[in-house]
């Protein structure tokens, strides 16, 4: 299986104070997209695709200074969502293998979660990776039914009182088949129903829950405890 890693890494680092891009604000002696980066390094993908946007050419000059190797570079002009920013790598993505997203601000995964979230997906068009956290507000909400199969993905805005109880979320974090994120229609559509009335990301329930859409769910500790719990399909 060939694997694409494309790392997002377009934001604005403002809610930080900064005129920095978000990708180079540093976290101990690194800027933040130097961890995602080590990570994708470490799982030898056959290419690497940063999706940058503010101060790209900052980004571009840190990342090429400081890493060996090829990397793939390309804009969202617009700031529309993820599922807008992965749309804007699918042109640079093979027609064959898969497509790992990550994020220039979630520097923390590790590259043994990662690897089972890549086994998980060897037979499916589309996994993601889910999270316990003690602090729910604000993500995604990973909706199970009575079998614990996971049946769709509720945004904050979207949750009803009893769903933001839930404290399994998704992390952004996804794989799914080249073929799959070049050619799937729902990156463009916009939600008129999510509050943000933005692009959605490729977590959105229409998408992963399409009809003969096969899917799998990777689920891991919050970070800073990170262990695979459990895989379940659908």
């Amino acid at each position: 299986m060939g694997l694409s890693i494309v790392i997002l890494a377009a934001g604005e680092g403002r809610r930080m104070k900064t005129d920095k891009p978000k990708p180079l604000v540093n976290l101990a002696d690194l800027p933040l997209v130097q961890y995602p980066l080590n990570t994708a390094k470490a799982l030898k993908p056959e290419r690497i695709v940063l999706v940058t946007g503010y101060k790209k050419d900052e980004v571009k000059k840190y990342v090429l200074e400081n890493n060996a190797g090829d990397f793939i570079f390309c804009e969202q002009k617009e700031r529309l969502g993820t599922g807008h920013a992965v749309k804007q790598a699918a042109t640079y993505l093979p027609d064959t293998g898969k497509t790992l997203v990550l994020y220039a601000d979630v520097p923390l995964i590790t590259a043994a979660s990662l690897n089972k979230l890549i086994k998980s997906a060897q037979r499916k068009k589309i996994s993601i990776l889910t999270s316990k956290i003690t602090k729910p507000k604000g993500y995604g909400r990973i909706i199970r039914d009575e079998k614990m199969n996971p049946t769709n993905i509720r945004e904050e805005a979207d949750a009803s009182t009893q769903e933001k109880t839930i404290n399994e979320i998704f992390t952004g974090i996804m794989i799914a088949d080249n073929e799959f994120l070049k050619n799937v229609p729902f990156f463009f559509a916009a939600s008129m129903f999510n509050a943000t009335i933005a692009l959605y990301r490729p977590s959105s329930s229409f998408l992963l829950f399409a009809p003969n859409t096969s899917s799998s769910f990777a689920s891991v500790e919050p970070i800073g405890s990170l262990r695979l719990l459990a895989y379940s399909t659908i």
